[in-house]
C-alpha cells in the first residue's frame, strides 16, 4: 500500500514534467519560421472571414478599391458614405477597424469590385504557384494586393535580401513580367 502510494506520487510528479519536456515551448519567432517555410500563412478561409466582417458593415452598394491581405490581417479600401471618397477597414486576428478615412488628392476613383469577384478559391493555388515562379532561396508569400479592372493579383514574395512581385488573373493565370 504504501509502495503503491508512493509510485502515484511519483507519476504525479514525473508525468507532467517528461510531458513538458518532450512538448517543448515554442517562441514567437519559431512559430513565424515555420509559417514563413509554409509559403507565408495566406490563406483564402482567414481571408474570407476578414470580407465577412468588412462586408457586414460596409453598405451593399458600396465597392472595394483594393485588398491587401498578410499572413495574419486584411486591409480592405472601399468607397466611403460619399462615392467619391475611399474608407480603410482592417482585419486583423479577428478585430476589425474602421472605417478610417483615405486621402484620395483629388484622384479618380475608378476599377471598384465587390466581395463575389475576389477568387477565395484561388488564393492559395496562386500563392504556392508565385512561390515557385519567384524562385527566391527560402522565399515566402509577405502579402497579395488585389485591385484594378481588369482584377489583378498580385503576390510578393520576399526574404530578407529580394523581393519580387507575381501577377495573375482572378482565373489564375499568371502574368508575363513586365
Amino acid at each position: 500500500m504504501v509502495v503503491t502510494r508512493l509510485l502515484r506520487l511519483v507519476s504525479v510528479v514525473a508525468l507532467p514534467v517528461l510531458a513538458s519536456s518532450c512538448i517543448g515551448q515554442t517562441t514567437r519567432a519559431d512559430f513565424t519560421q515555420v509559417v514563413q517555410q509554409r509559403g507565408g500563412g495566406l490563406s483564402s478561409e482567414m481571408t474570407g472571414h476578414a470580407l465577412d466582417a468588412i462586408t457586414a458593415v460596409l453598405p451593399a452598394e458600396k465597392k472595394y478599391w483594393t485588398l491587401t491581405i498578410m499572413s495574419r490581417s486584411v486591409v480592405a479600401i472601399a468607397q466611403g458614405a460619399d462615392p467619391t471618397w475611399l474608407d480603410s477597414y482592417n482585419w486583423s486576428d479577428g478585430d476589425l477597424t474602421g472605417p478610417e478615412k483615405v486621402p484620395t488628392n483629388g484622384i479618380a476613383i475608378e476599377a471598384l469590385f465587390d466581395r463575389s469577384q475576389v477568387p477565395l478559391d484561388r488564393l492559395e493555388g496562386v500563392v504556392d504557384e508565385a512561390i515557385q515562379v519567384a524562385a527566391i532561396r527560402e522565399g515566402y508569400a509577405s502579402g497579395l494586393q488585389i485591385s484594378g479592372q481588369p482584377l489583378i493579383l498580385a503576390v510578393t514574395v520576399t526574404n530578407d535580401r529580394e523581393t519580387k512581385i507575381v501577377k495573375f488573373t482572378v482565373d489564375g493565370q499568371r502574368l508575363a513580367d513586365a
